[in-house]
């Protein structure tokens, strides 16, 4: 029980630094296409960042995202939780892809996310406050022959936050953090008819400054730092098909089942009178009386 609980905890700690992942299906939606996803993303390996370094973009997350299919690519809404050093915050964003095609033929989604997290006042010496996060990228298309695909993304996110520095007199300090960066993404997806399941690895070199607004002295202070964020990501998707419309409301007109036929009508004439008789039927008669 002790090593689990230690694993958690360690789990917990590593996992709350930065993220650089969004799993997105990778396959070429219709228009009015809807998708429906769920993931999870855990960073792997990463450097834990200190009170004044963290950029407030949590690490440890679960997403849920709906993606809905345009003529020309993508576009939708996600939202989740996540976890760091203990505390929950929340997220949410705008997903957009464009589809482009290269003269080989290889489908490429071009677009990426915006995100804002929100990190509420969990207890008082975890931070507290906003980030924003803009994450670009390019990738290729997946589909139920061609499983793997692979891309690039960049990473920028600005943050403010305010913490407690137990070593300046539990005094509370109020930051900003701009943190930037770049990766490649590697991933497979199993697309099936109305779903797929989808893993994927995202590899980035961060660079990021903290600056604080006053130091125990009152004066200001501001920090550099660097790492590399190595994380996994794993995820469920389920399609729902464009809708059809009908091209005619009705009401509709009856179906003729008969058609009248024209009979050729035959005319004879009187042999007494010499005036002309016509008849109907295919026959000609004479008048009896005449």
């Amino acid at each position: 029980m002790k090593q689990i609980g230690f694993s958690i905890c360690l789990i917990v700690l590593l996992n709350g630094c930065y993220n650089n992942a969004h799993l997105r299906t990778q396959k070429v939606l219709k228009t009015d296409e809807k998708v429906y996803s769920g993931s999870t993303t855990i960073n792997i390996s990463d450097e834990i960042y200190g009170d004044l370094q963290w950029p407030g973009v949590i690490g440890f997350r679960g997403e849920g995202s709906m993606l809905i299919g345009k003529p020309w690519g993508e576009v939708g809404l996600f939202g989740g939780l996540g976890i760091f050093d203990g505390g929950v915050g929340y997220l949410f964003g705008l997903d957009y892809h464009r589809y482009r095609w290269t003269k080989n033929g290889t489908g490429l989604k071009i677009g990426g996310q915006s995100e804002i997290d929100i990190i509420p006042q969990n207890n008082e010496w975890q931070p507290n406050g906003y980030a924003l996060q803009l994450c670009p990228s390019i990738s290729t298309i997946t589909s139920p022959q061609k499983k793997l695909y692979g891309g690039f993304h960049g990473l920028y996110s600005l943050g403010r936050l305010t913490a407690i520095r137990w070593d300046w007199d539990e005094e509370e300090i109020s930051y900003s953090q701009i943190t930037y960066g770049f990766g490649a993404m590697a991933g497979v997806e199993f697309v099936f008819r109305k779903s797929s399941i989808q893993f994927e690895i995202d590899a980035s070199f961060i660079n990021g400054k903290s600056h604080v607004d006053k130091t125990f002295d009152n004066d200001y202070m501001t920090r550099d730092f660097s790492t590399i964020l190595v994380s996994g990501s794993a995820g469920l998707n389920f399609f729902k098909p464009e809708k059809r419309h009908a091209t005619n409301d009705g009401p509709y007109p009856k179906p003729i089942t008969q058609l009248k036929q024209n009979v050729p009508q035959k005319i004879t004439f009187d042999p007494i009178t010499g005036k002309e008789i016509v008849e109907d039927s295919g026959k000609g008669e004479f008048d009896p009386l005449t």
